[in-house]
C-alpha cells in the first residue's frame, strides 16, 4: 500500500489519522469568485464558479491556459496572496474553511489537502534536501520523530518509484532530473495521507514515457489510499484516461460538467465541441484539425452575455444579452449555454454569423 509508514513502534508519534469523510461531497465550491487588484480598480478572473468533489472520486478540469484552472485551487487553499480578493464558501467534510484564519488553514494544507504544483522545481526549497523536505509534512503533520520521518520519507521515495531512494534522500531538487522532482513532490503530498489530492498539470514538461509512468502511479496511489482526485490539465488525452468526470471551463466559469463519457462523446457545450474537433484522430482517418477561432478575451475586459459568444459558430442574440447559468442537459450533466446544441463532435466552421 502507498502510504507513509512510520513503524511498528511510533503509534504513539502524534495525532491520529483523520476520518476520511462519508458525506456525499468531500469538497464543495460555492460561489467563489477571486478578483487581483490592478492599480485603481479590481480584475475579476473567478466568477461565480460552482463544483463538487465526492469522497475517492477523480474529477478533470481542463480549459485553455489562463481559464482560471489553477486559481481555482490556490483561492481554495488560500494560497493566492493579499493582492487576491476571494469570495465565495469553500467547505470540506462538512466544515466551512474558507473564514478559516491562517493558522487553522496551514492544519490542513499538507494534511487533509495536497497540492502536486504543475512546476516542482518552483514548488521545492532549493536549498532544502528532498529528503529533509518529505520528512518535514511526516513531523509537521503527523508527529512523527525526526528518526522515524527519515526512515518513513525513504520508503515513500521507493514507492513512487525513485530508483536508490536512499541516495536521493540527501540530494537537492537542482541535482535531479523534472521526472524525479515530480515524483518527490508526490512523495511530499503522500506524506501526510490526504483525504483530497489537487495534481495540477502533473506531467507538464515531461516526456511521453514519463508522464505515462506519473500517470500510472497517480491512478495506483488513489486506488491504495481511497482519495479524492482532481487533475487539472489542458491535455484533453490525460483527462480521458485518469478520470471519471470532468469540468470544462471558459473564462473563469464552469461552462460544461459530467461523466468523462458525456463530455468526450455526447458534447453540448460549443467550446466543447471545439476543444474535441481540434484533437487528431488517432483510430480513424486523418483529417485536418480545426482551431477554435478567434482569442480567449483577457480578464477585465470580457464581452456581454456568454464570453464564448464572439467565437462561437452557432451564436444567438440571446447570448450576447446574458450570461449563461449551468442547467442540466442529462442526469449528472450540466451546460452553460442558451442554445439547442447538437451533441455530437464536429467541425467548427468560421464564428460570426447569427444563428
Amino acid at each position: 500500500m502507498l502510504a507513509p509508514d512510520l513503524g511498528a513502534g511510533d503509534a504513539a508519534l502524534g495525532a491520529p489519522q483523520p476520518t476520511r469523510s462519508t458525506a456525499a461531497a468531500l469538497l464543495e465550491v460555492r460561489q467563489l469568485t477571486v478578483a487581483f487588484a490592478a492599480g485603481m480598480r479590481d480584475l475579476p478572473v473567478l466568477h461565480g464558479l460552482n463544483l463538487s468533489v465526492a469522497p475517492g472520486e477523480t474529477l478533470g478540469m481542463v480549459g485553455e491556459s489562463g481559464c482560471g484552472k489553477s486559481v481555482t485551487w490556490l483561492a481554495v487553499l488560500r494560497l493566492l496572496g493579499t493582492t487576491a480578493k476571494v469570495g465565495g464558501t469553500v467547505s470540506f467534510a462538512g466544515q466551512t474553511i474558507s473564514d478559516w484564519d491562517d493558522r487553522a488553514m496551514t492544519a490542513i494544507r499538507g494534511r487533509r489537502i495536497a497540492m502536486i504544483s504543475q512546476d516542482p522545481m518552483s514548488a521545492l526549497n532549493p536549498v532544502h534536501t528532498i529528503g529533509r523536505q518529505i520528512a518535514e509534512v511526516l513531523v509537521t503533520h503527523r508527529g512523527a520523530s525526526a528518526t522515524a520521518a527519515k526512515a518513513a520519507a525513504k520508503r515513500l521515495l521507493d514507492q513512487v518509484g525513485v530508483p536508490a531512494a536512499g541516495s536521493i534522500f540527501g540530494r537537492y531538487p537542482h541535482e535531479l532530473s523534472g521526472g524525479m522532482n515530480q515524483r518527490a513532490m508526490i512523495a511530499m503530498c503522500l506524506a501526510g495521507q490526504p483525504d483530497l489530492l489537487i495534481a495540477d498539470e502533473p506531467t507538464t514538461a515531461l516526456d511521453v514515457t514519463i508522464q505515462a509512468q506519473i500517470l500510472d502511479l497517480l491512478r495506483q496511489i488513489q486506488r491504495d489510499l481511497g482519495m479524492a482526485l482532481v487533475l487539472v490539465s489542458h491535455d484533453l488525452g490525460v483527462v480521458a484516461e485518469v478520470c471519471r468526470r470532468v469540468a470544462v471551463m471558459y473564462c473563469g466559469r464552469i461552462v460544461e460538467q459530467g461523466s468523462t463519457d458525456d463530455i468526450f462523446d455526447r458534447p453540448y457545450h460549443p467550446y466543447t465541441r471545439g476543444l474535441l474537433a481540434a484533437l487528431p484522430n488517432l483510430d480513424g482517418p486523418r483529417r485536418r484539425l480545426q482551431p477554435i477561432p478567434g482569442t480567449v478575451p483577457a480578464p477585465g475586459a470580457l464581452p456581454p452575455g456568454c464570453p464564448f459568444a464572439p467565437r462561437c459558430p452557432g451564436v444567438h442574440a440571446a447570448c450576447r444579452s446574458s450570461v449563461p447559468v449551468l442547467r442540466p442537459v442529462a442526469a449528472g450533466h450540466a451546460v452553460a449555454c442558451v442554445g439547442p446544441v447538437d451533441r455530437t463532435v464536429a467541425a467548427m466552421p468560421a464564428a460570426g454569423a447569427e444563428a
